[in-house]
């Protein structure tokens, strides 16, 4: 078996990354239809109120919204390298780590986004 990786590796994952990138492009262009950062915008309403925000309308299409949409789809790529090809993790591991981070993240875009 062979140290290093083989060209086709590479080639793979550059693709992905370039395609996470686009993904993520089209994603904040339809932020509107997109229901996928309206869901993650809406998963962080609890937490907002906890820590004494005011969370936004999930209807409304806002500055926070987008970002999210933007966000999400760059964490594919990355996630998905470091959990299953160093770790070597199983698909729902890398599926659960996937959700906690984007949850993270909309929570943190909404908190700037809101001013705290």
């Amino acid at each position: 078996m062979k140290d290093e990786a083989s060209p086709r590796f590479y080639l793979t994952y550059l693709a992905l990354f370039f395609g996470g990138g686009l993904l993520a492009l089209v994603s904040m262009l339809l932020a509107p239809v997109n229901p996928i950062g309206g869901a993650l915008i809406a998963a962080t309403h609890p937490l907002l109120a906890l820590s004494g925000a005011e969370p936004a309308s999930v209807l409304s299409v806002n500055t926070s919204r987008q970002i999210v949409n933007l966000l999400w789809p760059l964490s594919l790529v990355p996630l998905q390298i470091v959990t299953m090809v160093l770790f070597k993790w199983p698909w729902w591991k890398f599926l659960l780590l996937l959700i906690g981070l984007n949850l993270m993240m909309a929570f943190a875009v909404q908190r700037i986004d809101l001013g705290m």
